[in-house]
Parts: C-alpha cells; sequence; structure tokens
C-alpha cells in the first residue's frame, strides 16, 4: 500500500488472526507551518479600506521587531509574551485609529496564537496655513537652533534673521549676501549647526556662490 507525501502515516501492526493496519493520517497544509518547538502568532488586521496599510509594530523574544502592514502570520517564533503597538493609519484624508492601541499577546509553543487589531473611522485629516511672521523676503528655510532664543529664517539673497515671538528683529545674525549668488535656483538654501553649538557657535552653511574669474 503507498501513500502519497502530503500526509505523515504511521503504521502499527497488531498481531491476531487478522492483521490489521492502523493508520494516523496528521493533514498537512494548514498554512501554520509551526514546528513542535516553535510557535506562531496569526496577526488580523481588521476594519481598513482596500488599499490602506495598517501600522503595528510587533515586538517580542529574541529581539523580535516587525511592522506589520497587513494581516499576517509570523511562524517559527519562539514562545513567549509579545508586544503589539497599532498606530493611526490614513486613506486619503480619511483617519482610522485602533480601537486597542496596545495589548500583549500570549504566545504558547506548538501553536498558532491569534491576535486581532481593530480599526475604525475617527475623523478627517486637514492641513492649514498659518502665518507666523511678515517682513522676510523669499525665505527659503526656518529652524529652531538650541542656542538661539526664537527661530531662524534664511531668506534667499543671504540673509538669516531671527523671528522672536512672531517679530522679525532688523538686524540679521548673518549676512552674506555679497557672497550668494541667486541666479536659477542658487542662493542661500540651508544651515546646520555642530552638536557644540552652545559652546562653539560655528554654523555650516550650504550656498551657491558667483564663480571666480580667472585672471589672464
Amino acid at each position: 500500500m503507498e501513500f502519497s507525501r502530503p500526509a505523515s502515516v504511521l503504521l502499527h501492526y497488531e498481531p491476531g488472526p487478522i492483521a490489521a493496519f492502523l493508520i494516523s493520517l496528521a493533514a498537512c497544509g494548514n498554512g501554520s507551518d509551526v514546528g513542535g518547538g516553535e510557535a506562531g502568532l496569526a496577526i488580523s488586521i481588521t476594519g481598513l479600506p482596500a488599499g490602506a496599510d495598517a501600522d503595528v509594530v510587533v515586538t517580542g523574544p529574541g529581539d523580535l521587531n516587525r511592522n506589520i502592514l497587513a494581516s499576517q502570520t509570523l511562524a517559527n517564533v519562539p514562545p513567549g509574551v509579545y508586544s503589539l503597538v497599532a498606530r493611526n493609519a490614513l486613506k486619503g484624508s480619511a483617519i482610522f485609529a485602533p480601537r486597542v492601541a496596545s495589548q500583549s499577546v500570549v504566545v504558547m509553543a506548538g501553536g498558532v496564537t491569534p491576535a486581532l487589531v481593530a480599526y475604525e473611522p475617527v475623523g478627517t485629516l486637514r492641513l492649514g496655513l498659518q502665518q507666523i511672521a511678515s517682513g522676510v523676503v523669499a525665505p527659503l528655510f526656518l529652524t529652531l537652533p538650541p542656542a538661539i532664543p526664537g527661530s531662524l529664517s534664511f531668506e534667499r539673497a543671504g540673509r538669516v534673521r531671527v523671528i522672536k515671538n512672531g517679530v522679525v528683529l532688523p538686524t540679521p545674525v548673518l549676512d552674506i549676501s555679497t557672497r550668494v549668488t541667486t541666479g536659477g535656483e542658487a542662493g542661500l538654501l540651508s544651515l546646520a549647526f555642530e552638536s557644540t553649538v552652545c559652546d562653539e557657535r560655528f554654523p555650516l552653511r550650504a550656498l551657491h556662490r558667483p564663480p571666480r574669474r580667472r585672471r589672464g
């Protein structure tokens, strides 16, 4: 008698007047793919429209750290306590929030443990503009350095001004307009600060200089 590979077959012979075989078949293909000493975590994501990605972070034993975007089974993971942290999802302008933002799941060896993350619509994303100051000319960049009380506005012509409490201070903290060209897409583009800016105050600037003329 022959048996196909998709089933594991155990043959046991019992002596008697009529020889009998007791056959135990264990069907395969249930999708868990979990070994005897390992475990599985089946995460189901519900409540999101088609095309929307979830935002679920799964952490657990063995430094496991996975970001889950849709329903998925984590197979062959070590048993233990797993943490699921779900964050808001976005589809177009619609916002979906998890009903339970954080949960712990105990995964046992030799089986697949289910976990449910259910989303629900909570509102609509709205974007708007708010003016924080006026009086700057062609600003390209705005930053909040730790060493200066206020915001720094970078004008394309090469001037950096301080905006404090919605007011632009009259004197620039940096004026390199004579060294910057503004043709095309050129100008003072941005500014970066060293980690020791509070002590040394040596900023790094990104700019476009006029080309140097060759002599002769």
